[in-house]
């Protein structure tokens, strides 16, 4: 009886491998498109704090989770220039320093430039300067993030197919007395200046610099920029898509609020950045061929929440005004997402995304 019992079992384990294989074989082998969400600052601490005083976040929705840990080339705590970079490259490179090899100071290659050759479109929204430290490691390449003015010429080159974010000052108002709108305008961009002309733009080729430096906080009246801009970043990208593309999107202020240690405004930029997130959900789920993977940097302000029954200051505790070196989680949603499970450098991230586009 007991081997009958074994044989029963055994075939129906079987016949579950078997669904579950022929169900495998339906899924693309590799995704057509990726969307890559960065959460700047984003550790654990900030995650969690949404998920126990909000309903059904969208980071509940992943089933394939892993970590990535985020030291730099010279420091045990990265900063958001190699953190991105790492991300971007696929290198760690030092720390302040944008998209270049830490010795030679050659330019890497990005996700952005490498998807161009590759004959996909492209595009980066960030809730901050677009040549702020994370976007312009995507977009650019300096020895230092804080030359702004030199990030925005090098993005011209790059020729991502749009982006959006603030930061117009930098190409407007420079000191070489150049207008490099102009010249996006001269390479085919459409440069727009509020959110009204982004949502009536048509063609796919847009250069959206909304703000003059930073856009403002969600506590101080940002509004729904982000996933609004994001959801049009997608439709644009998506139309008369044969290659596919891959998009880059930032929750910038999330680091800004932690750096302060502003509970409230972290909660805030999680709520926005929440809402970004089942946006793009939402689009890959239609589309069934696009890649989600959510990750960050590095975290900020070592938080740890410590009462879900309010969004309220007395409720959480920051150990640092500074970035940690601890891991980050990387969640990852539809084609080969199983293969972000684990524990790995921050730099594999790119690894595994080159891998899924392009066969390398």
């Amino acid at each position: 009886m007991k081997k009958i019992l074994i044989v029963v079992l055994l075939l129906a384990l079987l016949a579950d491998v078997d669904i579950a294989c022929s169900q495998k074989s339906n899924v693309p082998k590799k995704p057509k498109n990726v969307v890559l969400l960065i959460g700047d600052g984003m550790g654990l601490g900030s995650i969690y704090s949404l998920i126990a005083v909000r309903d059904n976040t969208a980071f509940e929705q992943f089933k394939h989770i892993g970590f990535s840990k985020t030291q730099s080339a010279d420091n045990f705590i990265t900063d958001s220039g190699a953190g991105g970079s790492a991300l971007s490259t696929g290198k760690r490179i030092k720390n302040k320093q944008i998209a270049i090899d830490p010795v030679t100071k050659e330019p890497l290659e990005t996700l952005v430039e490498l998807s161009n050759k590759n004959g996909l479109k492209t595009g980066v929204v960030s809730a901050c300067a677009i040549t702020h430290a994370t976007p312009a490691s995507f977009l650019s390449h300096s020895d230092s993030r804080y030359k702004q003015e030199e990030i925005a010429l090098n993005m011209l080159p790059t020729n991502p197919t749009l982006f959006i974010g603030g930061g117009r000052d930098y190409f407007e108002k420079r000191e070489d007395g150049l207008n490099l709108s102009d010249s996006l305008r001269t390479r085919g961009f459409q440069v727009v200046y509020t959110m009204d002309e982004l949502l009536n733009v048509k063609t796919e080729k847009v250069a959206g610099l909304l703000y003059d430096d930073n856009p403002k906080s969600m506590l101080n009246g940002r509004g729904d920029f982000l996933p609004v801009s994001s959801e049009k970043a997608l439709e644009l990208l998506s139309q008369n898509n044969d290659k596919g593309f891959f998009l880059m999107i930032e929750g910038s202020q999330i680091d800004f609020e932690s750096h302060d240690n502003n509970y409230l405004g972290m909660i805030a930029e999680m709520d926005d950045f929440n809402a970004t997130l089942n946006k793009v959900l939402d689009f890959a789920r239609k589309d069934g061929n696009t890649l989600v993977v959510v990750t960050a940097d590095h975290e900020t302000g070592g938080l740890t929440p410590l009462d879900s029954s309010s969004v309220s200051t007395r409720n959480a505790r920051y150990n640092t005004f500074g970035h940690t070196p601890v891991m980050v989680p990387v969640f990852a949603f539809g084609p080969n997402s199983e293969t972000f499970c684990g524990i790995y450098n921050n730099n594999t991230v790119f690894d595994k995304i080159v891998a899924f586009l392009f066969g390398r």
